[in-house]
């Protein structure tokens, strides 16, 4: 299979993103919790380690901050 750079995408950055999707009804108190809970669980060096091992790194981010960055990527992807 050949490589991003042989097929002529050289500057292109190659990212994939997770997010942990919610009903919009959800109370604020729930949403902020559960937040609070992740980045707690993101923190855990053992988990920071495994996970480097493979290349992946952990960002945390507001709902509001991931829906922009959803559009975004979006906008980028259609414009290929």
């Amino acid at each position: 299979m050949p490589t991003l750079a042989e097929l002529g995408y050289g500057k292109e950055k190659v990212a994939s993103w997770s997010a942990l999707p919610r009903r919009r009804e959800r109370r604020p108190r729930f949403v902020q919790k559960l937040r609070e809970e992740f980045i707690k669980a993101s923190r855990d060096p053992e988990l920071q380690k495994r996970l480097a091992e493979n290349g992946t790194l952990i960002a945390t981010s507001t709902s509001e901050d991931m829906q922009a960055m959803m559009i975004a990527e979006v906008a980028t992807m259609e414009r290929w």
